[in-house]
């Protein structure tokens, strides 16, 4: 008499062949939701540090050879910028670095470097 159906063991094999696919699946997801929330940091940081840039360059000052820093919100959260003025062989040109964080002592996010001329 012919049984009709699987044996235990293409069962099993069906199913360890499903997990492991479904593994797979899931690691592919997790990774991509960590590369989007990566890309969303990064892209606030550079938002930011655009801001603060277009600060320097639309002020009424002559940025002075220093350092600051200061924070500022988007996105209903608060980044961190370091901002460094520096001279450069001609006098009438500096060169402004801002550096983006989203802790005040956390990891760089971004970096934007630019130069403002004297008006």
């Amino acid at each position: 008499m012919k049984d009709k159906g699987f044996t235990l063991i293409e069962v099993m094999l069906a199913m360890s062949i499903f997990a492991m696919a479904a593994l797979a699946a899931l690691q592919v997801s997790s990774e991509h939701l960590r590369s989007i929330g990566y890309l969303e940091q990064r892209t606030f940081a550079t938002m930011v540090a655009a801001n603060r840039m277009a600060e320097v360059h639309y002020s009424d000052r002559w940025p002075p050879q220093n350092e600051q820093s200061g924070s500022a919100e988007l996105a209903n959260r608060t980044w961190y910028w370091e901002q460094q003025v520096v001279e450069t062989v001609t006098s009438d040109l500096r060169e402004v670095t801002i550096i983006v964080r989203s802790s005040e002592d956390g990891p760089e996010e971004s970096r934007l470097s630019g130069f403002v001329g004297r008006r």
